[in-house]
């Protein structure tokens, strides 16, 4: 074991120059010196002037007797002072003061032999103080050369001392001289040092091949190993990476040499689990079930398994000559490429896609991939990992299951009932479009809560109060159909038809109601519970019809017969008419009577009235005369205000007539005992298709309690009236495809209203 010699070659290189150069006391001096020495600019100023009013105190202390050139004399000490610890600067300052002082002061510079003595103390003082700085400067190198010496020194036993390896330096003799402290730790047998032992000393049993390395090292040869393999004296292995190098004294010759060794069992066994790792991985990759393949950054297939060549119908050579985009269905390598990109500039880690590969023999197959990206250990180099699984038939069955769905979906929403899915606990899990229609409510206000939503506590059971996951409720009604109530958005509850069936499907169970809307049919029963009391009356009401229809023609042939018998007990001169035109009228009021019968008879069978070409406003107009003929006299007055453009129209005339008349009648006994009555009847144009004929009174309007029941059988707001009238006239107007309808106001009086179709409309029909 042995090691890099360039530690021992610098350590004896110094020791060699320092032996040249100077010894302990020399250093010991220059240090001295160093610690006196002034550097700085102010410093070297401030020394030069003080040593120069120090020449100056001393020339006053010997007056004048030194002349000529020795009156510089008292000078010389101040300026040596201040270049032996300044060197030039502080000593040419000194030289300035010390001639400023003696020229301004003391003697003028007045002759030549002063002039003479001036320059020779400028001379000689600049002289003296370069010299005092060489000499500095060579001090302080020779001062700076001894502490990086000593520095470079203390660096390299604390480097040996502290090296992550084991290091030892030994002489010729195989003594230690310098080691780290990891070789003591290893190599030590438990000493806390080993300078001055001997390495065999210490290794009595280290192998002969390695004394002959150390004895070749030491002629001057270098020996290493990565991988030697020994059993020390207590029998323990050691996997050993070792290099030993000769290193070089003062005077040139090898000294010794040094071993540099370093423990590498846990990398071998590092490396062994790597390797094994590797071993598994390579079989794993060869033996996966799903396709692996690895391509290199540029997307070159490199390697893949036997999986994936049985998935494209590739072999493995095939494979290496082709790049993984190839393998993609051409419509889906857009999408494959800008991933890929970002994958290679490191914008995402990885991504997981589903597309379509192309097999060998054309098939297109669905498979999911998995990729990211890796390096090798230096870093360089980038592969690309791609998982590929064959999800071909999963996909056809995600396809088939949407297409049950949808299909399943168009099923339930083209439903006439409403079908709602709830869980165990009562939540809504779907609901129908006929379902949300049904209740008035989107379907997110629906899923995901609980059926209490759609129908009230008091009735519903398909929930549980208490909010168990157990249902007893909705067991009673499994399979039986049962009538409850429904609750609309706003609040309204209508009635509904409500069965329920259980599901099982994974041990969870589910509940669908099949919800019947029964507001229609509660409709249709209570108008069939209404005509079937109609019904029951119905000869009551023909008879009232009767009686109500031929009450003025009867009336008129009773006037008649008795004007009739009044004028036959007269002589026949003093008669005012004749008997025969009296007896016409009353036989008139008979045929009148009989077309009354007959018509009536007739819309009772048939519901069809005999409808012939009529103007309206030439039906309105005989109505009013009939009945409000002149000279008779009633409380009020009558308007006619006929403005519809087109009044022609398809209806039977006798019951029109009598729709006019009994609304006529109406209004004339609702107006008020006042001057201010009123009564009138207008028409106007009500669309393309219609004409709308008003009575109106001003009389004092109806009842709330009577609007409601105005046109139903029975219903009267005159005390001797029989509530026929109104009925009939409905059921004229409405078989003339028409519509009548009433306004009332209490302070403007009451408005009846009917439409009939005019007679273009009822030919185009």
């Amino acid at each position: 074991m042995n090691l890099h010699t360039g530690a021992g070659r610098t350590i004896e290189a110094g020791r060699g120059r320092l032996g040249a150069g100077a010894d302990a006391e020399v250093r010991s001096a220059l240090s001295g010196l160093g610690a006196i020495y002034v550097s700085t600019w102010p410093q070297r100023l401030a020394l030069g002037s003080a040593a120069g009013l120090t020449g100056a105190f001393l020339h006053l202390l010997t007056g004048e007797q030194l002349g000529g050139h020795f009156t510089y004399l008292t000078f010389y000490p101040g300026v040596a002072i201040a270049a032996l610890f300044g060197g030039l600067i502080p000593g040419a300052a000194a030289t300035l003061v010390s001639v400023l002082a003696t020229h301004l002061w003391f003697t003028p510079l007045t002759r030549f032999d002063q002039v003479v003595g001036l320059a020779v103390f400028v001379v000689s003082s600049l002289a003296v103080s370069g010299a005092a700085e060489w000499t500095h400067r060579a001090w302080m190198r020779l001062g700076l050369a001894e502490r990086a010496l000593r520095q470079s020194e203390a660096q390299i036993r604390y480097f040996v001392e502290n090296a992550p390896i084991s290091i030892a330096m030994l002489d010729r003799a195989m003594t230690y001289v310098a080691v780290s402290r990891r070789w003591i730790d290893a190599y030590g047998l438990g000493r806390s040092d080993l300078l001055g032992w001997s390495h065999y000393s210490i290794h009595p049993d280290i192998p002969e091949r390695w004394r002959a390395i150390h004895r070749q090292v030491l002629k001057g040869e270098f020996h290493s190993d990565d991988d030697d393999f020994w059993v020390d004296a207590e029998g323990r292995d050691h996997w050993v990476r070792w290099a030993s190098y000769p290193w070089i004294d003062a005077a040139g010759e090898i000294g010794g040499l040094i071993i540099a060794a370093e423990e590498i069992a846990a990398q071998k066994l590092a490396e062994a689990a790597l390797r094994e790792s590797e071993e598994k991985f390579r079989n794993a990759f060869a033996e996966a079930a799903i396709g692996f393949v690895m391509a290199r950054a540029g997307d070159t297939i490199v390697d893949a398994n036997a999986a994936f060549c049985r998935l494209t119908g590739y072999s493995i050579g095939e494979l290496r000559s082709m790049r993984l985009v190839d393998l993609v269905h051409p419509d889906d390598r857009p999408e494959n490429l800008v991933l890929a990109a970002k994958l290679r500039s490191g914008e995402i880690p990885g991504y997981v896609i589903e597309n379509r590969y192309l097999r060998k023999d054309g098939e297109a197959i669905w498979v999911r991939k998995s990729l990211s990206l890796t390096r090798e250990a230096g870093g360089e180099r980038r592969w690309v990992v791609n998982l590929v699984e064959d999800v071909t038939e999963r996909r056809r069955s995600e396809e088939t299951a949407q297409r049950t769905v949808a299909l399943l979906t168009a099923v339930l929403d083209g439903a006439k009932d409403a079908i709602i899915s709830i869980d165990a606990s009562g939540v809504v899990r779907l609901i129908n479009a006929t379902g949300l229609k049904m209740f008035a409510r989107r379907r997110e206000e629906v899923v995901g809560k609980n059926l209490r939503l759609l129908i009230p506590d008091g009735d519903a059971r398909l929930h549980d109060s208490d909010g168990a996951s157990d249902l007893p409720g909705v067991d009673r009604i499994v399979g039986v159909g049962r009538e409850t109530e429904g609750r609309r958005k706003g609040g309204a509850l209508f009635p509904i038809d409500l069965a329920v069936v259980e599901v099982v499907v994974d041990h969870d169970r589910m509940f669908v109601g099949f919800v019947r809307d029964f507001s229609e049919r509660r409709r249709i029963e209570g108008r069939i519970d209404q005509l079937a009391s109609q019904r029951l009356t119905a000869m009551g009401g023909m008879a009232g019809a009767l009686a109500h229809e031929l009450n003025q023609p009867l009336a008129a042939i009773g006037v008649y017969l008795e004007t009739v018998r009044r004028m036959l007990a007269r002589p026949p001169d003093e008669r005012p008419a004749r008997v025969e035109d009296a007896l016409g009228l009353a036989i008139e009021q008979v045929m009148r009577m009989g077309d009354i019968i007959n018509h009536l008879r007739d819309f009772v069978a048939h519901g069809e009235p005999d409808k012939t070409h009529q103007s309206l406003h030439a039906l309105v107009r005989e109505i009013c005369s009939a009945e409000f003929p002149e000279g008779k006299r009633f409380r009020g007055a009558v308007a006619l205000s006929l403005d519809a453009q087109n009044d022609d129209v398809l209806v039977d005339k006798i019951q029109i007539g009598q729709v006019l008349s009994n609304l006529l009648r109406n209004a004339r006994e609702a107006l008020p005992d006042s001057s201010t009555a009123q009564l009138t009847v207008s028409t106007s144009q009500a669309g393309a298709d219609m004409v709308r004929c008003n009575v109106s009174d001003n009389g004092p309007g109806l009842a709330d309690e009577v609007k409601e029941f105005l046109f139903e059988p029975l219903t009267s707001t005159k005390a001797t009236g029989m509530g026929i009238g109104l009925s009939i006239s409905k059921s004229i107007i409405e078989a003339h495809y028409g519509r009548i309808w009433a306004e009332s106001d209490q302070r403007a009086g009451t408005t009846f209203s009917f439409t009939l179709p005019l007679a273009t409309a009822e030919i185009e029909e």
